[in-house]
Parts: structure tokens; sequence; C-alpha cells
């Protein structure tokens, strides 16, 4: 008999939001977003990674705002197994999405990319992100690279080719050019 409900690649997943912490005693999650629109989502399933695996959770209730959504999740019931999860990320099947929807936090800072590990397309190592400026119209990574200097790359949206949550990866394609500026 085959299995209705094949498991999802991790290219099939993207960030949905990170666990702040606990709500109550049966289990609730508060769970901070990383794009505002995707309060307007009924998730059927929210996949939290544990050892490096996404586990899939049937939502069983979802309230509050876009900062502070509070979620029940099926297999979660008490204090002792939300307080497990807090700091961790979820993750959201990309076909749970509109299909309007990028798959791409807006407010990177809100998904903690600081510390990640930004690759080139061309699998080439450029650095670790040290942070997110979004002072201006355009969102800049700061990433230091491996001799200690830091150089800017713009966030477009378009150049993203590939982010990993579990593994604090991001991979963009953009102009080699940028790092001798």
């Amino acid at each position: 008999m085959s299995n209705r409900y094949p498991p999802l690649t991790p290219d099939q997943l993207t960030p949905y939001g990170t666990i702040r912490k606990t709500h109550g005693h049966q289990g609730e999650i508060v769970v901070g977003l990383v794009d505002d629109s995707y309060l307007d989502l009924d998730p059927v399933f929210l996949f939290l990674v544990r050892d490096e695996i996404p586990v899939p959770y049937r939502v069983l209730d979802i309230r509050g705002t876009a900062d502070r959504l509070i979620i029940s999740l099926d297999g979660i019931t008490d204090l002792s197994s939300a307080e497990e999860t807090v700091g961790h990320a979820l993750l959201i099947a990309l076909s749970e999405l509109p299909q309007s929807e990028t798959p791409l936090p807006r407010t990177l800072t809100n998904f903690g990319i600081d510390r990640w590990e930004l690759y080139h397309t061309d699998g080439a190592f450029i650095g670790q992100v040290v942070e997110v400026e979004e002072s201006t119209s355009n969102r800049l990574l700061v990433v230091e690279q491996t001799d200690g200097t830091r150089v800017l790359i713009p966030f477009a949206e378009e150049w993203l080719t590939d982010i990993v949550p579990e593994r604090h990866t991001l991979t963009l394609d953009f102009p080699l050019d940028l790092l001798e500026l």
C-alpha cells in the first residue's frame, strides 16, 4: 500500500516563523511570523525541525497577530513539550502558500538571518551575514568575509536561489563584482 502523504523534501518547505515562547500550560506556543501576510494563511501542517529533519505537526488552533501568533499543534500538549520548541524555526509547505506568494520573509531580522552563511550560486562561500540593514528602501546584507572585511550585498528577492533554515545558509545569485566595491 502506497503512502497517501509522501514526505516533503527541504526544497518544498519555506520559513513560516520562529517560536518565541510558550503560552499557558496546554502546550500552546507564541510564534513571530517571517512575513505579515502569513497571518491570512490557515495552514493544515507546520514543520518543526528536529535533529535537522522537518517533522510535520497538524495545526489545531491559530489566533493572534503577526508579532504574537498563538498556535496549538497536535502532539505538543503540555508546557514541558512546548518549552522544548522555543527558539526553533517553523516551516510551511510551499503548497500551502497562495500561488502569488513569494516564499521569502519580507523582514529578514524577524527570521534571525544574521550569523547565517552566505553562498553564491556557483557554490563559493562568501561569508557570514552579521547584520541586515533595513533602514533604506533596499535591504542590505552586511557580510563578513573570511579575511575579516565586510561587504554590503543588496538583498534582492530575484537573486535568492535557496534558503535552508536548518543549516543557516542563504544562497544568492548576485554579480560577484559587488565583492570588490
